[in-house]
């Protein structure tokens, strides 16, 4: 069986500035944990809900666009490892993490 390859970012939403703080400075946000397996590994629903189940909040599956798509499947789960319909920060995550995605780099080294 082949190693999968999952790239795991830990990210918080809605973000804002420390008043009076330098521009590094941050408060608040909701955590998010990001899952993103490369394109050749094919996650189950059981192995989703168990990476799920690592975190301490909600969490979100960033699957790799298809070959007919250009759209990425977003699958969002509570850390008891159930899925959900839908997260709104997870998404707004998500999102954040695909628009910069080319400026992350697993664990490894290598781009993802």
């Amino acid at each position: 069986m082949a190693a999968r390859r999952i790239l795991q970012v830990s990210a918080r939403a809605f973000v804002s500035p420390v008043a009076g703080g330098s521009s590094a400075a941050r408060s608040g946000g909701n955590p998010v944990t990001i899952f993103s397996p490369s394109p050749s590994t094919k996650l189950t629903p059981e192995f989703r809900s168990r990476l799920a189940q690592t975190c301490a909040w909600e969490s979100v599956v960033v699957e790799p666009c298809q070959e007919d798509s250009i759209v990425s499947q977003f699958s969002f789960f509570m850390p008891s490892g159930e899925e959900v319909s839908f997260c709104a920060h997870a998404a707004i995550g998500a999102c954040s993490f695909l628009a910069n995605e080319t400026a992350v780099m697993s664990v490894d080294g290598s781009p993802p």
